[in-house]
């Protein structure tokens, strides 16, 4: 029997397979969209679920508000897993057993963390700096319910960048990114803490990309010593960028913090890098009190 062959498949059914996936992508990105949006500002309510320690909230005090955005490394993305573990509800966690166990007097009306987060797994740099990011928008729908924006940003961006970088002006490029999305925050007067591009299996095998992940870590590094120069040598109050050294500083596959695809981490991971910055942001937020 002759089997013959056809140049030109049905190309209706394939379009319209394609489009169907990607409608079906849409919806679903669309209400996860929803979701995130009204569960990241609500930080006026104890059983959201971002919230950690749900059912504890203590409304006679006043709260410490938190917020964390990115990329899925802020989602708490963790492949095979479906599953997300954001650093965020370990960071609240761990700062509220910091002030749990705190007799300073002085500081009992803040003796208490809320921590939210949103982060857009495989976004660039360049794309949460945009209007698409929503940063701007979302910061306001936290100051509309609770009257004041958050005390302080974490900023982790930069590790979807590094697939496209090249070149020196490149990781310039995502430098300025990078500072567009805390200039963001500082514009409404909101300080901000940068993370820097942490390491991952892929930078411990091109060392391009290592190469490239530290020019931009030093990049914002000296950026952020700016900010904090030009707020303590003016009258004039000026938000902060502060520069944090990644908790997990070198991929090392068995220590059992990262996930198969050797770029996320694993549950055990986040948990890690929420307690490890828990008392780098309590000591943050307190030298904002003293500078301003």
């Amino acid at each position: 029997k002759t089997i013959m062959y056809n140049p030109r498949p049905n190309r209706h059914k394939y379009t319209t397979r394609v489009y169907l996936l990607a409608h079906s992508t849409l919806v679903l990105q669309y209400f996860i969209r929803r979701m995130q949006l009204t569960t990241v500002a609500a930080f006026s309510t104890s059983s959201s679920p971002n919230n950690i320690n749900s059912g504890t909230d203590v409304v006679s005090k006043k709260k410490n508000k938190i917020f964390c955005f990115g990329d899925s490394l802020t989602q708490g993305t963790s492949p095979p897993s479906f599953q997300e573990y954001p650093y965020s509800k370990h960071l609240e966690y761990t700062l509220n057993l910091i002030a749990a166990n705190n007799d300073d007097q002085q500081k009992e009306q803040y003796d208490s963390y809320m921590v939210r987060y949103y982060g857009k797994p495989g976004w660039t740099a360049k794309q949460l700096a945009s209007s698409e990011g929503n940063l701007s928008p979302l910061l306001d729908r936290i100051q509309s319910s609770t009257n004041e924006y958050p005390s302080i940003v974490i900023i982790l961006a930069g590790t979807n960048d590094l697939a496209y970088c090249s070149s020196e002006n490149q990781c310039h490029d995502i430098f300025q990114s990078i500072t567009k999305i805390h200039e963001i925050c500082h514009k409404k007067n909101i300080d901000t803490i940068a993370l820097s591009i942490p390491s991952s299996a892929w930078q411990s095998s091109y060392k391009n990309a290592a190469f490239y992940s530290k020019s931009i870590n030093e990049k914002i590094e000296t950026w952020a010593m700016e900010t904090k120069t030009l707020a303590t040598t003016t009258e004039k109050k000026c938000p902060i960028a502060h520069f944090v050294e990644f908790p997990i500083d070198a991929y090392v596959r068995s220590s059992g913090y990262w996930a198969t695809d050797g770029l996320h981490f694993s549950p055990e991971g986040y948990s890690f890098i929420g307690k490890s910055l828990a008392p780098i942001v309590k000591n943050v937020m307190d030298l904002n009190k003293k500078i301003k």
